[in-house]
């Protein structure tokens, strides 16, 4: 869709809704542009309010930066709550899930069968059974304790 937008599209409304409702500075307005084009083409009303207020208020997002501009054409339904339950079915808790992603918006952009399960995979496989081999090996009795104890 972006490549057939005729060169004489509205572009204030999009503009308008970056610089009142997102709160991007002018300046930022080209950046976030250049990073995510398909913002341009994308319904305000359909895609990026509903998407920045479950930004706002689900993940507690004060800023939305140009960098993360792009989190605003996701959907909320097929692409934020999908990776928000993987997170939590990995254990996290939703508190923690928020911090999460508040820390690193990129986590909302990874693919979860190309990316984000692959480093799951090696962090458990690598680290964690590197971590517990060399536990095992240098000192049995740690495992006696509660893992709560065993962390600190």
């Amino acid at each position: 869709p972006l490549l057939t937008i005729p060169p004489t599209a509205p572009l204030l409304p999009i503009s308008e809704f970056l610089l009142y409702e997102v709160e991007l500075a002018l300046s930022e307005l080209p950046r976030a542009i250049n990073r995510c084009p398909r913002i341009l083409v994308s319904d305000i009303e359909l895609q990026l309010r509903p998407t920045l207020l479950f930004l706002r208020h689900r993940l507690r997002f004060r800023r939305i930066g140009s960098q993360n501009t792009v989190l605003l054409v996701s959907s909320v339904e097929h692409t934020l709550v999908p990776k928000l339950c993987f997170l939590g079915e990995l254990g996290f808790r939703d508190e923690e899930v928020v911090n999460l992603v508040q820390r690193s918006p990129a986590l909302l952009t990874y693919s979860i069968q190309n990316n984000l399960m692959p480093k799951i995979d090696y962090f458990f496989e690598v680290l964690i059974g590197e971590f517990l081999y060399k536990a095992v090996l240098y000192n049995v009795i740690s495992f006696s304790a509660a893992i709560d104890e065993f962390l600190y």
